[in-house]
């Protein structure tokens, strides 16, 4: 019809547009978070939302044309939480998975062919209490409360699988399958491996 408003028309019957996929947030320094999807069809641009916490608001981080942005003034040693939406002309897409990014840089980012150490251990304990947190679950009171001159021992990993698991079917994210899910005295070593599946959950 003679005056009829076409970008309304187009926006009111527009085809709603597919949520992006493939969202990853991963801390790249104690003050700066990676962030990363795949392109959605139709869309012409995305906004990222941040909070802090699983029961906090969460608020718009950045908006951007393109598929990865970066996210920085972060503090360190904090989990944030972080989902994306696309836009376009059909309005918003849904919202993704939360993926979370904790803003610790740990020590020796390859751990392999490398003795676990003291400090391995401090900072996945830091942590996985920062996810706690997030979780807005209490701080875990780790045993052996000062590591170094301690040998590694497996209640140490296991006291950081049980605390991050907490945080993490809180938050919602998947549960992590373990290598060697079950630990057992003075059978199981203590392996790289178990160290960089802690990180990356935290991740």
């Amino acid at each position: 019809d003679v005056g009829v408003d076409m970008d309304a028309l187009e926006t009111a019957t527009g085809a709603m547009i597919d949520m992006p996929s493939m969202f990853f947030a991963t801390a790249t320094s104690v003050s700066q978070v990676a962030l990363s999807w795949l392109a959605v069809s139709g869309a012409t641009s995305y906004e990222v939302y941040r909070a802090t916490t699983v029961s906090g608001t969460f608020m718009l981080a950045v908006t951007t044309s393109a598929t990865t942005a970066v996210d920085g003034g972060r503090s360190a040693d904090t989990t944030y939480l972080y989902k994306v939406r696309a836009l376009g002309n059909g309005g918003s897409s849904a919202f993704s998975p939360i993926d979370v990014a904790t803003t610790v840089v740990f020590t020796d980012a390859s751990l392999a062919g490398t003795v676990i150490k003291a400090v391995h251990i401090d900072q996945l304990r830091t942590a996985v209490n920062a996810m706690r947190a997030a979780a807005v679950l209490s701080p875990t009171t780790f045993t052996d409360g000062s590591l170094p001159g301690i040998i590694v021992k497996r209640l140490h990993i296991t006291e950081l699988r049980s605390s991050l698991d907490a945080a993490r079917s809180t938050i919602g994210l998947s549960a992590i399958a373990y290598t060697d899910p079950t630990l057992t005295a003075g059978v199981t070593l203590v392996k790289a491996t178990h160290i960089q599946q802690l990180r990356g959950g935290t991740q």
